[in-house]
């Protein structure tokens, strides 16, 4: 195959990257692309899953990809992430997503990557602030209670209040 070939094939990939999030085999591609691709590859296939991240933060095989945007995206690719997934409404809310099997594991993966990146403490704290809020229901969850855990709010709940 040509470059121009792979390339308009890559282009046609990336289109379908929130389809193929979700497909048994068709998210190893886009893991893959997220992975190998270019920089500019990368921030389109984000670009393409912002509309549905809070499903698929919650899917069984696109909370994979999530997974990987969040690992091999650039920092204003996560802060997009970020924003779209707290700004998600029930029953897909960000509350939800961390207390799902799926989800759960990509709300943990936020508190070690945004450590990493210093722009986004305000996002941290943020999220910390929402899910304080919401421990009960964390706890509630087996899910929620690895979130609340990874995010230090079980040790907080003896002052009940945001420290």
């Amino acid at each position: 195959c040509s470059e121009e070939q792979i390339g308009g094939m890559v282009n046609e990939l990336v289109w379908e990257a929130a389809v193929l999030s979700r497909h048994p085999f068709g998210n190893f591609v886009i893991k893959h692309l997220l992975e190998h691709g270019s920089t500019d590859c990368r921030s389109e296939i984000i670009r393409r899953l912002l509309p549905t991240v809070s499903l698929l933060a919650m899917h069984r095989t696109a909370s994979h990809i999530v997974q990987q945007a969040l690992t091999f995206g650039s920092s204003e690719d996560l802060r997009a992430l970020i924003l779209k997934l707290l700004e998600s409404q029930s029953p897909n809310s960000f509350e939800d997503i961390a207390c799902s099997r799926y989800g759960s594991f990509v709300v943990e993966q936020l508190a070690g990557i945004c450590s990493i990146f210093l722009n986004l403490a305000d996002l941290v704290e943020t999220m910390k602030q929402r899910l304080f809020a919401s421990l009960p229901i964390l706890e509630d969850s087996q899910f929620g209670q690895r979130v609340a855990q990874r995010f230090g709010l079980r040790e907080s709940r003896s002052n009940e209040k945001w420290p």
